[in-house]
């Protein structure tokens, strides 16, 4: 199986004229909110430093972004509803522009034809009761909008009622999103989540310290998600529904339930990232209709808690044959097995392993790391030194963690432009 998802998106593909836009400075929210009512012109409205507290606004979502119901009427609030607009709305320093949004939908974005947001720390976020509201900080519906250089963080909320809490971005019906270089943490639900035909590229965040997923897509959306850094979450990057997902060079570690799942009838092509130290499993194709290949990976120290949503093991694989392909990869210290096939439950019923072990080292040129070179491996993301022989050329020998076939610095989308355990700003 060859499946390769490209996803074109043309994000920001209107030009403003020079003559057309309106440059706007304000220092206080009720400056901002003068520039937002502005409508007939292009706009770069830009923040002084401060703190922007939004007064919550009690609205109707029209429809049930993530329900099985879709036209529903939903009682949300927002904090900033932009509507209509082609907008930049920029920071002076993503540090010192901090956005309180008091409300579910803190920045809710729809049919806008260009918006950025750009440089700014959006927090603050109160959780709607009614738990089919999409709540994040940023929630987007039928726009063109790229997030960059920005802080979402802090936004908890309660979530007593409603298993969902609030997450960082959530792209909604016919969303185009370019979200990159953006750090989101601390946040009480999926670091970023796409519904019903959104579409976007992912790439260069830092999601951390969460609930849910790290990045979940789902419905009929398209993500094509790399060099992303994940961890300290529930899960995660999951494709559901009948999404299409290219997962590629994403450093996946320490979290608590799975790395990287395609699910439902998605389709997903995993390839070159680096998953570490994950509770119950590393790669998986949940079920048998979820199209998957898994290639180039570095998939180390998974099944280090107890088991909860999933087997201990390395890869675990329900695609029906033909629907996955599994190829050159690296693998060590899974806690039940590195390659695990089917469902079998326990004699209890409360849990569930695999029904079958397989070794692929051979027929499938995947490859066991030797011990004693994964701690060096894993402590240096940029410099690791570890050797393996190649699987199609003997005689060569590659150096992982280097520009190689396997791993986060591998293949089309290896060329990092920051430090995995750093910050993912570029001030570019």
């Amino acid at each position: 199986m060859k499946y390769i998802i490209i996803l074109f998106i043309t994000l920001n593909c209107l030009t403003m004229l020079a003559s057309q836009i309106l440059e706007v400075k304000v220092s206080n929210t009720e400056q901002l909110m003068k520039a937002i009512a502005i409508s007939e012109t292009d706009q770069i409205i830009q923040f002084n430093p401060g703190i922007y507290e939004f007064t919550t606004s009690p609205i109707i979502d029209p429809f049930s972004g993530n329900g099985l119901e879709h036209l529903k009427d939903i009682e949300v609030t927002t904090g900033l509803h932009i509507k209509e607009r082609s907008l930049e709305i920029i920071g002076a320093d993503r540090d010192s522009v901090i956005i309180k949004t008091n409300s579910g939908y803190g920045i809710f974005i729809e049919n806008c034809t260009r918006l950025v947001l750009k440089d700014l720390t959006i927090t603050g976020g109160i959780r709607d009761q009614d738990g089919e509201a999409t709540c994040a900080a940023v929630v987007v519906r039928n726009s063109n909008v790229e997030i960059t250089g920005c802080i979402i963080r802090d936004n908890q909320g309660d979530f007593e009622k409603t298993i969902a809490g609030i997450g960082g971005i959530i792209g909604r019906e016919g969303a185009l999103l370019n979200i990159h270089h953006n750090e989101i943490h601390d946040n009480s639900w999926d670091g970023v989540a796409l519904y019903r035909g959104a579409r976007a590229i992912i790439h260069d965040n830092l999601i951390y310290n969460g609930r849910g997923a790290g990045i979940g897509i789902t419905w009929n959306a398209e993500a094509d998600i790399y060099r992303n850094v994940i961890h300290h979450y529930w899960k995660g990057v999951g494709s559901f529904g009948t999404s299409r997902v290219a997962v590629k060079n994403n450093l996946i570690r320490d979290l608590r339930g799975w790395g990287i799942i395609a699910t439902g009838e998605s389709i997903m092509n995993c390839r070159n990232n680096f998953i570490y130290n994950i509770g119950n499993v590393g790669i998986a194709g949940w079920s048998e209709e979820a199209k998957i290949d898994i290639c180039n990976n570095v998939i180390i120290n998974c099944g280090i808690e107890e088991q909860w949503v999933a087997p201990l093991v390395g890869i675990w694989m329900n695609c029906k044959e033909g629907n996955y392909l599994i190829e050159k990869n690296l693998l060590s210290n899974n806690k039940e097995a590195d390659f695990a096939f089917g469902y079998k439950p326990a004699e209890d019923q409360k849990k569930f392993t695999f029904l079958e072990e397989r070794n692929l080292f051979e027929n499938g040129f995947n490859f066991k790391i030797e011990s004693n070179k994964v701690e060096l491996l894993v402590t240096k993301w940029g410099k690791g030194q570890i050797l393996v022989k190649d699987p199609l050329n003997p005689e060569l020998q590659e150096l992982i963690g280097s520009k190689t076939a396997y791993g986060i610095y591998g293949g089309s989308y290896g060329d990092w432009d920051w430090n995995p355990d750093e910050k993912p700003f570029n001030n570019k």
